[in-house]
């Protein structure tokens, strides 16, 4: 689903920017990537930066989720306590 463009880059990176314009589908490259570091344990740790708590949470979070759990049975009540906690920011 993601181009080559959109894949996180290969060996050790600390820091990875995507700087593109409207329609390359920064989100979605973010959401697959972060995703997949998530669930391989590849990662402690992990800072996501928008304008508002609520971009965080309406657009990077819920897309991890979206992508990458939602349909796993195994996540839904990790998705639902998420969300309740996401909904109190």
């Amino acid at each position: 689903m993601l181009r080559d463009n959109q894949r996180y880059p290969k060996g050790y990176w600390k820091i990875w920017l995507i700087l593109a314009g409207r329609g390359f589908g920064k989100t979605t490259a973010a959401a697959y990537n972060i995703g997949n570091l998530i669930k391989e344990n590849k990662i402690k740790s992990l800072a996501l930066v928008a304008n508002t708590i609520f971009e965080a949470r309406q657009v990077m979070l819920e897309k991890i989720i979206e992508y990458h759990f939602l349909e796993k049975d195994f996540f839904k009540k990790t998705v639902t306590a998420l969300r309740k906690i996401l909904k109190r920011i």
